[in-house]
């Protein structure tokens, strides 16, 4: 099973998945998140990046070929980088 597939699974079971547009929805409305990126998985899932740049808040989705959207994170304090570099070997600095 894929991991992509496995979080839709135990997103599910905590019963955090809903029509898009819905989870969008609230997400602006209680928390002023947009989305602000998005990624296909090699599966056909569709990632979401939902973020409040200045509250910091943030939450991932994944969104199933077949419409189905489960929220499988959230948190607060997002940050951006400026200028992104490649981690040096054996760096696990953020």
């Amino acid at each position: 099973m894929s991991s992509t597939i496995l979080q839709l699974v135990v997103a599910a079971t905590l019963g955090i998945c809903g029509d898009y547009d819905d989870i969008i929805d609230r997400l602006y409305k209680k928390y002023g998140e947009v989305v602000i990126a998005t990624g296909l998985s090699n599966t056909g899932e569709m990632l979401f990046t939902v973020v409040n740049k200045d509250s910091g808040t943030w939450s991932m989705l994944f969104k199933a070929p077949n419409g189905r959207t489960c929220l499988v994170a959230s948190g607060f304090d997002w940050r951006e980088k400026k200028n992104p570099k490649p981690p040096r070997s054996g760096d696990v600095r953020s």
